[in-house]
This record gives structure tokens, C-alpha cells and sequence, in this order.
């Protein structure tokens, strides 16, 4: 979508292009979420606790909890993306039958 804003028709903003790659995108970020969670799932708060508060054990603690914090975000990221790949597909459709055929050879924003 960016590129569309410098240019007039692009075809990176069009719908036909811009869903398979969101599709792709989701899926494999979905893939890489399903694995870093079982890889890391034994790693909670609880753990990050039982570490000692000691300044030589500092980094351990502090790496304990970016991870979780790390865990949550691409839960959510992935969340946003599928998001937005099922709105572009919903609009798209909608606007399809409602006889703009052209929505998807079109650009999104104009």
C-alpha cells in the first residue's frame, strides 16, 4: 500500500496481489508462533520468579521475561495480520458483487 501512495496504480495494492501474500504471510507466521511457543511453552512467569534476584543472575531474569513478552506480541501481531487479510478479502468480495468487477485489478486505496 505504500508504494501506491507514490504512484498512481501500482499493482502491489491490488487485492489479487495483496491477499495470496497475505496469505502466505499468515501462515507462515503462524507456523513459526505454533513452534516457538511449544519450544519455549515451559518458560512462564512462575519460572521467571524462582530465579535469584542476585545481580549476577540479572541477565537470566531479564531474558526469562522478554521471552514471555516476545511470546505475547507475535500472538498478537499474527492476530493483526489475519485480521487485515480477512477484511481486504472481505471488502474485496463485497465490492465484486456489487458489480465493481474491476476491484481486483484495482488499487485498494483508490
Amino acid at each position: 500500500i505504500f508504494l501506491d501512495f507514490n504512484s498512481s496504480n501500482t499493482f502491489t495494492a491490488y487485492p489479487a496481489f495483496e491477499l495470496p501474500w497475505l496469505f502466505v504471510t499468515v501462515i507462515t507466521w503462524l507456523a513459526i508462533n505454533v513452534f516457538s511457543t511449544a519450544r519455549w511453552r515451559y518458560i512462564d512467569p512462575s519460572l521467571c520468579r524462582t530465579i535469584p534476584g542476585d545481580s549476577q543472575y540479572a541477565p537470566y531474569r531479564t531474558w526469562c521475561h522478554e521471552i514471555q513478552a516476545l511470546r505475547t506480541f507475535v500472538w498478537i501481531e499474527w492476530v493483526v495480520s489475519l485480521l487485515a487479510f480477512a477484511y481486504i478479502l472481505r471488502w474485496a468480495i463485497h465490492q465484486h458483487f456489487k458489480g465493481r468487477t474491476d476491484v481486483w485489478t484495482k488499487s485498494i486505496s483508490r
